[in-house]
């Protein structure tokens, strides 16, 4: 060979052709001595320069060179220069990266879609993948989506039995290909003895021991099965007001939240998937500072958001530099009054501290409430983004944007497609969910709801060569 000549190419593992470029070699070399307490670069570029030499005495220019013949000329270099301790470094961290590959292929399995990063695996297999009684896991990532999307499919044979083998299949390619992605309790339940497929609830809270605690046991439940709950917490009595039962003071609103908090933690220690909530407290209960600062210390509730409820008025009356009336939630009357600028500007504070409280705007929220004559929404799910009544449950997924760009445009016709596709997966989930208590049944075969989102954004705009600004 001509001096000057070399490898244009090399091929990766998955077949694919890329460039031969001897710094990356270098930067390798100079990786595995840095981890042994090297600190000379040059030093690792001259080694790369061996091993490119070595290479080209071995092998043909019209060889295709491989990953692995480049690595095996790596070791031979660093061994034969005498750079023991860094050789030794380079063979265990290949090693480690046969291993976790051999790891990604064995979960890999059978999958015809896009395939999927390590990291995905790794969640799939601690989380979602189905296991045996002994922890084993018994399925693909294939054999999950299929499983999911024939589950749901079975809907189907309530509208048209022709069509539900190739509603499975069509709900199965959108899945596997990342297309559309529904939500975790849905992977992870769909076709188990469990069944609930359902991501969000928001459960009443009255004024009793005995419905309190009722929530909570309807509650635990959800969140055993990996949904998340909302609560407004606005029935309960103020602090310190008397018990007519006992003659007793009551304990307030947040005693109760922080009850709710360690109940989650005590679910979230078994489960697949930590428990998540949302408080809410309107903006004129009597303990609505109490509220609006317990999470001031970080930790303390750390298995709740909390969102205080305003209204129009209370607003206006913060704009104004007002006070306004604080109402007992038992008798609906006033019991004393707080300067509406003052409780806005502790919000403001504590959401600046800690990122809580949020704020949930009632009317506005109501004004839009698609189904009035069924009661006020006054509570959402743990992330806030889903409003619903009392006993309302609701499914979410997700539509990947970064799939549908071809050619540095967005392809429209089949993302309409892959929407119209992930309603009805999201409509039929309705119909095979399994619901944890009767009410929640009936409050969702009334209204039927469903959520559909997006991710993907930032990865679509870098496809369209859109900054992001």
């Amino acid at each position: 060979m001509e001096d000057g000549e070399c490898f244009k190419t090399i091929r990766k593992r998955d077949g694919s052709i890329a460039q031969f470029d001897q710094k990356k070699i270098a930067k390798a070399i100079f990786m595995a001595a840095e981890a042994v307490g090297g600190k000379d670069y040059k030093l690792a570029e001259e080694l790369s320069q061996k091993v490119t030499d070595c290479l080209t005495e071995k092998y043909s220019l019209k060889h295709s060179l491989t990953v692995e013949e480049v690595q095996d000329a790596v070791e031979r270099i660093l061994i034969q220069e005498g750079h023991v301790r860094t050789a030794k470094h380079f063979i265990l961290y290949r090693h480690d990266r046969a291993k976790a590959r051999e790891e990604r292929e064995a979960l890999i399995g059978r999958v015809g879609g896009k395939r999927l990063s390590l990291n995905s695996l790794k969640i799939l297999k601690e989380r979602y993948l189905l296991k045996d009684s002994k922890g084993n896991i018994v399925e693909t990532p294939e054999e999950m989506f299929r499983r999911v999307a024939d589950n749901v499919a079975g809907a189907e044979r309530s509208y048209d039995k022709k069509k539900e083998k190739e509603t499975a299949d069509n709900f199965y390619s959108m899945i596997a290909g990342l297309d559309f992605l529904p939500n975790s309790p849905c992977l992870m339940n769909a076709g188990t003895k469990i069944q609930q497929l359902s991501a969000c609830f928001v459960l009443p809270i009255e004024d009793s021991i005995e419905d309190i605690y009722e929530t909570l046991r309807n509650a635990m439940l959800i969140q055993k099965t990996a949904g998340g709950t909302g609560f407004n917490f606005s029935n309960i009595r103020p602090r310190h007001t008397i018990v007519d039962s006992t003659k007793g003071t009551a304990s307030g609103p947040v005693s109760f939240l922080r009850v709710y908090n360690m109940a989650t933690d005590v679910i979230k220690e078994g489960g697949k998937k930590r428990g998540a909530n949302m408080g809410v407290l309107r903006v004129d209960h009597p303990d609505i500072l109490e509220f609006i600062h317990c999470k001031d210390n970080e930790g303390e509730i750390r298995n709740f958001n909390v969102s205080v409820g305003v209204t129009d008025d209370f607003m206006a009356a913060a704009q104004a530099n007002d006070d306004y009336d604080l109402i007992n939630p038992i008798n609906k009357k006033p019991v004393g009054k707080q300067n509406a600028r003052y409780v806005f500007d502790s919000m403001v504070t504590s959401a600046w501290q800690n990122g809580d409280p949020g704020i949930l705007f009632f009317d506005r929220i109501n004004k839009d409430n698609p189904t009035p004559g069924e009661g006020r929404i006054e509570a959402t799910n743990p992330c806030a983004e889903l409003p619903l009544l009392d006993y309302e449950a609701c499914t979410l997924g997700s539509i990947n944007l970064g799939n549908f760009v071809e050619d540095k445009k967005v392809n429209w016709k089949r993302l309409q497609q892959i929407v119209w596709l992930a309603v009805r997966f999201l409509d039929d989930v309705i119909d095979v969910n399994k619901y944890i208590i009767p009410e929640i049944k009936e409050m969702v075969m009334k209204n039927r709801k469903i959520g559909l989102g997006i991710m993907g954004f930032a990865d679509m705009l870098v496809k369209l060569r859109i900054p992001y600004n």
